[in-house]
């Protein structure tokens, strides 16, 4: 029997990312298979790997909130504020697929990596932005972060108690959103160029997957909003299908947590190992970039890689 494949296999996705929402797109586009490549800060990684608890105490790669969304991925090291990390990442992306990244406007221009100066370099390339207010308009290079985007996005109205300031939604729901929301797009984005071998930008905004979210729980909600009565629904078991699965950890520990939100029959989703920091560095520049090895080690003495 032939062995099972992936949705995405033979799909190359470089992600720019950090917390929730660009590392959660991808992290279901490397459980349809993906080969997806992290780029994480030199000598520090994803501000993830410090949440715990960990599977390991003291062993920052083993933090539950980064394996959970980095699972099946490989880890770069690499200062993309360095004009050689930007050039490293360019010719990356030249032979990359997707390019999915939260960097909001004025961080992407301000290192040669917004969409204007990328995609005319790499025309076959889908270019994902997930950020909080977008690439353009008023807000797009505001400070943000989960909390505004659900308070702005309309999901805190009708939270809370009557005559009391409303109360943001727990966990990161608004980054989530927009990383599915993100996933979903891509992957349409990337049937769209098979068919017509051009790529392009999919652009998401994490107050908007709110606010239509919001929308869509219609009139009894917003009755709910215009009093917010305090009342809760009753509470009761849910028939779901087993939500955990079970994959090793970077240090060989094995770790339980929820599996991806779809199934797929012909071409299974399977959660990978998430990686150590740097893990794939020279495996992914030098084995399938071309990179020499003495480049490799002379960028790594200057702290770019």
């Amino acid at each position: 029997m032939a062995e099972p494949r992936g949705a995405l296999d033979e799909v190359l996705v470089i992600e720019l990312g950090e917390w929730v929402s660009a590392p959660f797109a991808t992290r279901l586009m490397a459980d349809m298979g993906a080969d997806v490549v992290k780029i994480e800060r030199a000598g520090r990684g994803d501000p993830a790997r410090d949440v715990p608890p960990f599977a390991t105490e003291g062993d920052r790669d083993t933090g539950a909130l980064y394996c959970y969304l980095n699972a099946g991925k490989r880890s770069v090291t690499m200062d993309v504020d360095d004009t050689a990390g930007q050039r490293i990442l360019l010719r990356m992306l030249e032979s990359a697929d997707v390019f999915v990244t939260d960097l909001p406007a004025r961080a992407l221009r301000a290192r040669g990596l917004d969409p204007a100066a990328v995609l005319p370099r790499c025309p076959h390339l889908i270019f994902a932005s997930v950020t909080p207010y977008g690439l353009s308009g008023p807000y797009a290079d505001l400070p943000a972060c989960d909390l505004t985007a659900c308070a702005l996005g309309g999901q805190m109205h009708p939270t809370g108690m009557p005559n009391r300031e409303p109360l943001r939604p727990a966990g990161f729901q608004a980054d989530y959103l927009a990383g599915l929301h993100a996933f979903g797009a891509t992957v349409a984005a990337l049937y769209d160029a098979k068919i017509c071998e051009v790529g392009g930008l999919v652009e998401i905004a994490a107050v908007e997957a709110m606010a239509a979210s919001a929308h869509s729980r219609g009139q009894a909600s917003a009755a709910q909003a215009a009093g917010r009565s305090g009342e809760t629904p009753a509470t009761g078991e849910v028939p779901v299908p087993d939500l955990a699965r079970v994959v090793d950890g970077p240090g060989g520990e094995t770790l339980r947590f929820p599996g991806p939100p779809l199934r797929m029959s012909v071409t299974p989703l399977e959660p990978g190992r998430p990686p150590r920091l740097g893990e794939h560095t020279e495996a992914v520049l030098v084995d399938d970039f071309g990179m020499p090895p003495s480049e490799l080690s002379r960028l790594r003495e200057a702290g770019v890689l």
